[in-house]
Parts: structure tokens; C-alpha cells; sequence
């Protein structure tokens, strides 16, 4: 009898552990994309108001992840594990959070009509200023599932659409589903431009909320 209770007790704990659990990793992500976001804007105050941006790679798709050497190599951090938190397993040795490609790519190349594709794109400076819409631009991404080896998260664009934590130019930050970004509209995509965030049609002009 008594290990029969003891067994309820636990079957009706659990599914409130696995919440509990879900959202502490949630609150973790969501403070990480805001950290991130307030190095971005250090360093661009440091840089003639560019974004970060890796010389020694040409293309913009790239920049996505390699802004971690740009800030590792202005002192803004030791580590580019740092980005991510001493609390989080990376994936693979690769960041969780990615800077959108809007603040490495001329929003002339994003364009609908005038689209060069974004892994051959060069690299173009990106300033604060060019973000037309800060509070509506999505900034940075939680984009890896530390539950999976080396696949991007349901944020963009499978379906079901899960929250991912998004920093905004304007260093808010929120959960969003990819959908989100689209306003009731379909996914259209040319030449890798047109997913929210990751690559926003008009570039550092466009808006992801």
C-alpha cells in the first residue's frame, strides 16, 4: 500500500519536474541572448558603430557565429564559449546563439528581386544605425537544441513552431516562434533570405515582430 502512494506521489510530481526544468533552461537561454545583445552593442560603441564582424572571413553567412572572434579579439571576452554561459553543454563545440546575418550582409543584397545568395554574399559593414526598426529586428538567436547533436531547433522553420529565446536590436528579449516574424504571411525564401531573424528580407531595414 505504502509503495503504491509513494509511486502516485511520484508520477505526479514528475511532469511538474520536467516543467520546472524546462523553464529554468528557457530563463537561462533568455538571459543569455540579452548578454550577448549587450556585448554587440559594446562593441559596435567601440567600432564606429559597426557590428561585429570576423576580418578574416569574406562571407556574411559566416559572421553569423564567427562575431564570437570579433568580440574575443576586442577584449570583450576571453572565451568565445563565454557567449554561450559556463552553464550550457555547446553542441558540438558550436555556439548556441547566432547573430543575424542582417548585421553582416548590404540590406541592397536582401531585397526581393536584387538577392545575392548569402553564402557567397561578401561581408558588409552593418551599423547601428542601419537597423531602421531596432525594437522590431531580431538581433541574436538561440538557435541549437541542446537535445539534439548538430540540427537547428524547431525555431525555424519546421513545424511544429517551439519558442526560442530572440534578443532584438534594441536589447529586449523574448521568447518567439519563428511564425512569429512572418505576421500571418508564408515563408518565402530566395537565395537563403527570407527566414525570420536568421536572414530578414530587407536586411538591417527589415522587422521580425
Amino acid at each position: 500500500m505504502c509503495i503504491g502512494i509513494i509511486a502516485l506521489l511520484v508520477s505526479l510530481a514528475l511532469p511538474s519536474l520536467a516543467r520546472s526544468r524546462v523553464e529554468a533552461r528557457r530563463l537561462v537561454e533568455l538571459s543569455r541572448v540579452r548578454s550577448a545583445s549587450a556585448l554587440l552593442a559594446q562593441y559596435a560603441g567601440d567600432h564606429r558603430e559597426v557590428f561585429p564582424q570576423d576580418a578574416a572571413t569574406p562571407q556574411a553567412v559566416p559572421q553569423q557565429l564567427r562575431y564570437a572572434l570579433a568580440l574575443k579579439r576586442a577584449g570583450l571576452v576571453n572565451d568565445v564559449r563565454e557567449i554561450d554561459g559556463p552553464e550550457v553543454a555547446r553542441v558540438n563545440g558550436t555556439l548556441h546563439i547566432l547573430m543575424t546575418v542582417a548585421f553582416a550582409s548590404a540590406p541592397s543584397r536582401m531585397e526581393p528581386g536584387s538577392v545575392v545568395h548569402q553564402e557567397t554574399s561578401p561581408a558588409s559593414d552593418v551599423r547601428l544605425g542601419d537597423v531602421l526598426f531596432p525594437s522590431a529586428k531580431g538581433a541574436l538567436l538561440w538557435a541549437w537544441d541542446r537535445d539534439r547533436v548538430i540540427e537547428l531547433s524547431p525555431w525555424c522553420c519546421v513545424l511544429p513552431a517551439s519558442p526560442g529565446a530572440v534578443a532584438f536590436a534594441d536589447s529586449s528579449a523574448a521568447f518567439r516562434r519563428w511564425t512569429d516574424g512572418l505576421d500571418g504571411q508564408p515563408l518565402i525564401v530566395e537565395q537563403w533570405v527570407g527566414y525570420p531573424v536568421l536572414t530578414t528580407w530587407y536586411g538591417s531595414r527589415g522587422r521580425d515582430r
